[in-house]
């Protein structure tokens, strides 16, 4: 099925770049990298030529074989490049991702019309088909200074750590959030003192900007969509972008309607954790009050009901959103349903203080009786959910212990059996994140 959305995908693009389009002659003396070379999704091709302008751009012409299809060849055309630097007498690209392993055609684009370069290999870069879990250090890991702020890929099997990401001087990247099936990270991405919707793409390796403005924080959706909340004066916007998969596209955002906060909670104070939407058009984000306290907020979604919901504030040392889907009688569909994680203190390994998992109830607007408890304080958590429903498990990343000097520990909540298991320990995360 994945093979015939390929063809699907390549087929809207096809007109982008008919055969028909292809002339030559822009640039002369064009040097291509070896023939025998398999790139890596994401690494810098280098192609020398003489007379390359200012304006000119590289497209790809991507093709596959599938063997074992009625369709021998599958494709993509019309796939924009991402251009990382360029000068009259070369051009430096990253090699494409999202794809099977590929023969790509360059393409020089110059004010609408193409001139073919020569063909590069593609090594395989398409999305994983279970979910992978990711741990990201960033400026919110206070006690473990010294290590450097990253993206790490953590093998749910082996436990073995690898390094996917790299954030630079000045930069952090907290509230992220993943589309499933666009193997991308969204979330907030500061750069010296200015806020931006990025995205690191996982099969390219790079980062991508979706939108400016002042973030607060991000949340999935449904459907392969990502939503971001962001300042607008004392108020709250929302912007609901669908990010495509196999492709770096993401779809234009729709605006919703100003949310006006209470004087009492700044938007700035929603930016610790990311936000959960539940059935029913109910946005769950948490306030931190700057007391020892936090206040749930709800954002009503429907349309003609407009208006922010806060909670009673509540002491606690977190108070962070998750969803879940609560099965209906035929086990095979189900309501997405939220709660709030509620860390009271870091608690002790004979049951005092610590963590209680509760969902929130939008008929009464209160958290219902914790369904599990844990002893340590949680700073994260990710939900994965199976297509049939017969797997739902939350990952979430505790503190160790009451300082949080030895790392940070991730445990498994089993939603079907009602348990936990350890994954592993010694981390150094702010947050996790569970991505494909």
């Amino acid at each position: 099925m994945k093979n015939y959305l390929f063809l699907l995908f390549g087929l809207l693009l096809a007109a982008c770049t008919s055969d028909d389009e292809v002339q030559p002659g822009f640039v002369t003396n064009v040097v291509m990298p070896a023939s025998g070379r398999v790139f890596n999704p994401g690494d810098q091709v280098t192609v020398t030529a003489e007379g390359f302008q200012p304006d000119d751009g590289i497209m790809f012409d991507i093709r596959w074989p599938l063997p074992d299809e009625l369709i021998k060849e599958g494709f993509a055309k019309g796939v924009y490049a991402v251009i990382t630097q360029r000068s009259a007498t070369s051009i430096t690209f990253l090699a494409p991702g999202h794809h099977p392993a590929s023969t790509t055609e360059v393409l020089l684009n110059r004010s609408g019309e193409m001139m073919s370069l020569g063909k590069i290999a593609v090594a395989d870069g398409q999305a994983p088909k279970e979910y992978q879990l990711y741990g990201i250090v960033n400026s919110r890991s206070d006690a473990f200074a010294q290590y450097a702020h990253v993206i790490e890929h953590i093998d749910i099997e082996s436990h073995r750590i690898t390094e996917v990401g790299r954030l630079v001087a000045g930069e952090d990247f907290f509230c992220a959030v993943n589309a499933p099936g666009s193997w991308s990270l969204c979330g907030v991405r500061t750069r010296d003192g200015s806020s931006t919707v990025g995205r690191y793409d996982l099969s390219m390796r790079y980062w991508d900007e979706l939108r400016t403005g002042q973030m607060v924080t991000a949340g999935s959706l449904p459907d392969r969509d990502v939503v971001y909340v962001y300042q607008s004066g004392d108020g709250l916007l929302l912007s609901i972008a669908s990010v495509m998969p196999y492709s770096r596209m993401a779809m234009p955002p729709l605006q919703q309607p100003t949310y006006q906060l209470p004087e009492a909670i700044r938007p700035e104070a929603l930016s610790n954790y990311p936000c959960v939407l539940v059935d029913g058009g109910y946005l769950l984000l948490s306030a931190d009050n700057g007391d020892g306290t936090f206040s749930p907020v709800l954002l009503n979604l429907r349309a003609g009901h407009h208006s922010v919901y806060v909670g009673e504030p509540i002491q606690a040392v977190s108070l962070i959103p998750f969803w879940m889907v609560k099965p209906n009688a035929d086990g095979k569909t189900g309501t997405r349903v939220g709660g709030y994680i509620v860390s009271e203190t870091n608690g002790t390994t004979n049951g005092a203080g610590g963590t209680k998992l509760c969902l929130w109830n939008t008929d009464t607007m209160t958290l219902d009786a914790p369904f599990t408890t844990f002893p340590n304080a949680a700073c994260s958590v990710a939900t994965l959910m199976s297509d049939d429903l017969k797997r739902q498990e939350l990952y979430v990343l505790f503190d160790m212990g009451r300082d949080g000097g030895n790392g940070r520990l991730i445990e498994v909540y089993d939603c079907l059996k009602d348990e936990w298991r350890h994954l592993s320990s010694g981390f150094a995360y702010s947050e996790i994140v569970l991505a494909k």
